[in-house]
């Protein structure tokens, strides 16, 4: 039957993933703690790789549009 009360009612089942304990939070934070500057190399280079791959396409187009010109009007 569907309940219509606006109250929350928990349930035991429901709060077994909200009862973390404090031991355990230090635990799960200290396993994925990740090094600031492996982070920031990492962003660099995907950095550098999307501007060579912007690089690119701005030339592909540009000499796309000069062989069409040359050919339209030669």
């Amino acid at each position: 039957m569907i309940n219509l009360s606006m109250q929350k009612k928990y349930t035991q089942s429901q709060n077994v993933g909200q009862n973390i304990s404090e031991s355990s939070k230090n635990k799960i934070s200290v396993n994925n703690k990740v090094d600031i500057n492996i982070l920031l190399n990492r962003v660099r280079s995907e950095n550098f790789k999307e501007k060579k791959k912007n690089f690119a396409f701005i030339i592909c187009i540009f000499s796309i549009i000069c062989l069409s010109g040359y050919l339209i009007f030669n």
